[in-house]
């Protein structure tokens, strides 16, 4: 931690302490609560894009089995 805010050296070890009760005391806040419909959305969008993927991994193989076969 670094702090070069005043020119003294006991007033920005000050601050930097300051800094850090800050993180602690943001840190130890839970996380909230992610509700059943928003878990479900997730599950949706990642679910299609996998299937996107895939699709596009197919539509690739083909193109380059194309170019063999020619």
């Amino acid at each position: 931690m670094k702090s070069e805010k005043t020119r003294t050296q006991a007033l920005n070890l000050a601050d930097c302490l300051d800094k850090i009760r800050c993180y602690v005391t943001e840190a130890a806040i839970p996380p909230p609560e992610v509700s059943e419909e928003t878990l479900e959305a997730r599950r949706r969008i990642v679910e299609k894009a996998a299937a996107e993927r895939v699709r596009q991994k197919r539509i690739r193989s083909l193109d380059k089995a194309n170019k063999r076969i020619d």
